[in-house]
């Protein structure tokens, strides 16, 4: 099985340097750091998260929890539908604040604004805070569905949804960085590209295995 351990004597081994050179610490950080550029460059299904929010009527925003990369979709929860849980979601279409700022102070709406959430409400993100806007007068449920930055790998915690789907974009993304640090371009930047290979299958994968979704939000390689 692919774990932290094997990601180490990989790059020790393709780079033809000891554990005196290549130490343990050395290797997870290269390790942790392509796991952390790759989760940056796209939403991974394995890295999303839910949580239930409550917008009362004198909330200045919600603090993003600690790891957050980006979201899925905001929803309202209707407590009056319970026949059927999953009926009782509407989602909030999303604005930025420029453009609520220029809504309130516009004398009427812009015909290209989104249509609003069926009790009236957007959402915007600053600051790390989310906001519902126009600010609620009664208490507001709401699910979050977002994507949340893995642990890092460690001795202890040697595997994650990486090192099992992911490993060879971990590991060629380990030992083009190692050859970084050696200062050896030319064979970085072949492995840079077995890394771009074995990403862009990644992603392709992981679009895959959502049942219908969304083109993948990936933010670039």
């Amino acid at each position: 099985m692919a774990t932290l351990t094997t990601l180490r004597t990989a790059i020790r081994d393709y780079t033809l340097f000891p554990s005196s050179i290549f130490t343990d610490p050395i290797c997870d950080e290269l390790v942790n750091g392509v796991l952390e550029s790759m989760e940056h460059l796209h939403n991974f299904q394995e890295t999303l998260s839910r949580a239930a929010l409550t917008y009362l009527t004198t909330s200045d925003g919600i603090a993003l929890p600690d790891g957050f990369l980006g979201e899925e979709a905001l929803y309202e929860v209707d407590p009056a539908l319970t026949a059927d849980p999953s009926a009782r979601l509407s989602e909030i279409p999303k604005i930025t604040r420029a453009q609520w700022v220029q809504r309130v102070n516009a004398s009427s709406g812009h015909p290209a604004f989104p249509r609003p959430s069926l009790r009236g409400f957007y959402y915007y993100l600053s600051g790390m805070a989310l906001f519902v806007v126009p600010q609620p007068t009664t208490t507001v449920s709401l699910i979050f569905d977002h994507f949340l930055k893995s642990p890092p790998l460690t001795t202890g915690s040697p595997t994650n949804y990486a090192t099992t789907q992911y490993y060879d974009c971990l590991k060629w993304g380990a030992i083009r960085d190692a050859f970084l640090f050696l200062h050896e371009e030319e064979r970085a930047q072949a492995f840079a590209q077995r890394f771009q290979i074995a990403f862009t299958a990644a992603t392709k994968r992981d679009f895959a295995q959502t049942a219908g979704g969304a083109p993948p939000k990936s933010r670039g390689a």
